[in-house]
């Protein structure tokens, strides 16, 4: 310990109160004469924030101009009315003034200057002033006369609203000039520096606040900010000129002062006139001299040190130097169990572990790398904090017809681009919720299965798995996933779902599947009107009978095939059991002219394989009415059912509406 206290005793004396010295010297030195750099350099800043503010206003009147353009606003402002067009019309300017960064409202005027919309409550709580200056002026411009209305400092745009070539309104931007406060403290040097925009009315835009010019003392009339403002508004030549001034904290500011060139505004740039980096020759004497002090100091205090703690420390930093090259393994030669003896043994202790740490770290490295490069998938990291993206770029652009970038925005609208239309709105939602699971602080694994369009061109289906994982600020900095190609699962889930649902004989839906879908549109009202075609084959029994139970096989496909095409796109298609089908038409307009195109299908000549005999396939067919004869599809298909045994009892080769007497007149299909 009192080798400790003496080192740093050393160092107190030879570095610390040369500098505190130093530092008292500067700040209590002041100066009375500028040089020409920092005239310059202020002239240089007058000019650049001169230009930002043009460059910033006008774009912002170019965003106002497409703005108050749009459909939606034309149709509002031709048809002011019609509440439709209000609304629409009231959603948008509302849009514009809540995401907006710097309009706080948006106003819509007719050409008389009446209010018709405003994104306030009312537009009262304006200036009216003002707004009696924007009518009367009328055309696309800012008005840099700033206002105070609840501790905002506003100027206003306004725009032209222009249908079939005439002014039919105007549409007027209030905006929150404190924006050019982020300008104004952009081009700021020191705490001590100040800009700030002097406006048509002799008002200082100040940090986003109005202080009037007459709160500024000048210490002579001739020099004052007033007195100088009426003499270059007297030239009005647009040259740079310099004011001096006292502010409002009593100090001595001198400044550069140019009009702009585009607007009715005068920019100022000051510093205070005691500045003392504005001499920059004492300044640099002063630090040269107390750096010759502080050298002088340093190689006295090092001999000392040399003198009496050469070897260890030597040693110790020389261990030092080794370590930091990479090479963990050496041990510093110093013996002993005093305070540097410790140090060393602390020393090699720590390089065993880094060394350790290193060797696990290089061995996940090359573990992780082979997991990537043998593995089929796609891994991919991305870094919230920083929006990089990375993965395999190989395997990437092998998989997909667009080329990997590290923007996480750019590759989402790629994906959104490819995603089959039925999965896009699955798949934003998915995107929706993983945003807003990122601003929690629990991790979690997610999974989500979509069609995505790749480079062949076609479809396929793909499994994207993510996993949220927590960074050293314990909250979720990365999303870490993978992508797979899973055709082969996913095609065959979907014919197993499917033969599940179907007639593996005549592929319409089975008896469950057709109920249920059935049942799916009547109890939800799907459909205003539909019917229900109940198809019983005739004399089906004398086809097995006779020619066998293949051929009836062969027949069952042909009637479903024939059912399939009669029903097309209309609805859908059944088998009830055995020789018996049902179809369920969306329109019962169209019932008629599915059952005779039923009834024309079967009455082609079904010929029997392989020989050249023909069959003729008859049927009867009962209609019911969605929701005319019932509500529910057991009802319908039971009064389906009782018009077919109608058709059958009478002829044969039929359809018949059902009805509550029986009486009806169709008659069979020749």
């Amino acid at each position: 310990m009192k080798m400790i206290r003496k080192i740093m005793s050393i160092i107190g004396i030879t570095f610390l109160i040369p500098l505190i010295v130093m530092m008292i010297h500067l700040t209590t030195y002041e100066h009375i004469h500028s040089t020409l750099i920092h005239t310059m350099d202020m002239q240089n800043l007058v000019k650049q924030l001169n230009k930002s503010v043009e460059d910033y206003l006008d774009e912002l009147v170019r965003q106002v101009s497409l703005s108050a353009n749009t459909s939606v606003l034309k149709r509002f402002i031709s048809e002011p009315a019609n509440a439709a067009y209000e609304n629409e019309a009231k959603e948008e300017i509302n849009n514009a003034a809540l995401f907006s960064e710097t309009i706080c409202n948006v106003s819509i005027l007719n050409a008389d200057g009446k209010f018709l919309l405003s994104s306030l409550p009312t537009a009262a709580s304006y200036n009216e002033s003002i707004l009696r200056k924007v009518l009367s002026e009328k055309q696309s411009q800012v008005d840099l006369s700033f206002i105070t209305e609840n501790n905002n400092t506003l100027f206003s745009i306004c725009a032209p609203m222009i249908v079939d070539n005439a002014v039919k309104g105007y549409y007027v931007a209030f905006v929150d000039a404190s924006i050019i406060k982020q300008l104004l403290s952009i081009s700021k040097r020191s705490i001590s520096d100040v800009s700030f925009i002097i406006d048509g009315a002799d008002n200082l835009l100040i940090d986003g606040v109005i202080v009037p010019i007459s709160a500024f003392q000048a210490p002579k009339a001739s020099k004052g900010i007033g007195k100088a403002l009426e003499i270059i508004k007297s030239r009005d030549d647009g040259n740079l000129h310099t004011i001096y001034f006292t502010n409002q904290s009593g100090v001595k500011m001198r400044g550069v002062v140019q009009k702009s060139p585009a607007l009715n505004i005068y920019t100022v740039y000051a510093r205070p006139q005691n500045d003392i980096l504005a001499n920059r020759n004492a300044v640099l004497h002063i630090i040269l001299f107390y750096i010759l002090l502080i050298s002088i100091c340093a190689v006295a205090a090092y001999r000392y040190v040399n003198r009496y703690l050469k070897n260890p420390f030597d040693e110790i930093f020389r261990t030092i130097e080794i370590y930091e090259m990479g090479d963990w393994t050496y041990k510093p030669v110093i013996k002993g169990n005093d305070e540097l003896g410790l140090i060393a043994n602390a020393l090699c202790r720590l390089a065993e572990n880094l060394n350790k740490m290193y060797m696990d770290i290089k061995f996940n490295e090359y573990r992780y790398r082979l997991a990537m490069e043998f593995s089929s998938d796609i891994i991919y990291d991305y870094n919230i904090s920083q929006n990089i993206f990375e993965s395999d770029r190989r395997k990437w652009e092998n998989i997909f017809d667009f080329r990997l970038s590290k923007n996480q925005k750019q590759i989402e609208e790629n994906f959104i681009e490819r995603i089959h239309p039925e999965d896009k709105k699955i798949y934003e939602d998915y995107c929706a919720q993983l945003d807003h699971d990122c601003c929690g602080e629990i991790e979690k694994q997610t999974e989500i299965e979509f069609r995505i369009r790749l480079k062949d061109g076609n479809y396929h289906w793909l499994s994207k798995k993510d996993i949220l994982v927590k960074g050293v600020s314990d909250k979720i900095e990365h999303i870490m996933g993978t992508l797979i190609v899973i055709d082969e699962r996913k095609n065959r889930e979907l014919s197993l779902k499917k033969k599940a649902t179907t007639d593996s004989l005549t592929t319409l839906y089975n008896r469950a599947a057709f109920i249920s879908k059935t049942q799916e549109i009547t109890e939800n009202r799907i459909i205003e009107s539909g019917a229900m075609i109940f198809v019983d084959i005739d004399d089906f029994k004398n086809i097995n009978d006779s020619y066998g139970h293949d051929v009836g096989d062969d027949v069952l496909r042909f009637i479903g095939i024939s059912i399939k095409e009669a029903v097309g796109n209309c609805g859908i298609g059944g088998r009830y059991g055995g020789d018996e089908f049902l179809a369920f038409i969306y329109d019962k307009e169209k019932a008629v002219e599915v059952s005779e195109s039923i009834l024309l299908q079967l009455a082609r000549k079904f010929i029997i394989r392989g020989t050249d005999d023909t069959i003729s396939i008859k049927s009867s067919i009962g209609i019911a009415y969605y929701p005319d004869h019932a509500k529910d599809t057991d009802s319908l298909i039971k009064k389906a059912d009782t018009a077919m045994y109608y058709s059958k009892n009478n002829g044969k080769n039929r359809y018949t509406i059902y009805t509550e007497k029986r009486d009806d007149t169709e008659q069979p299909i020749a």
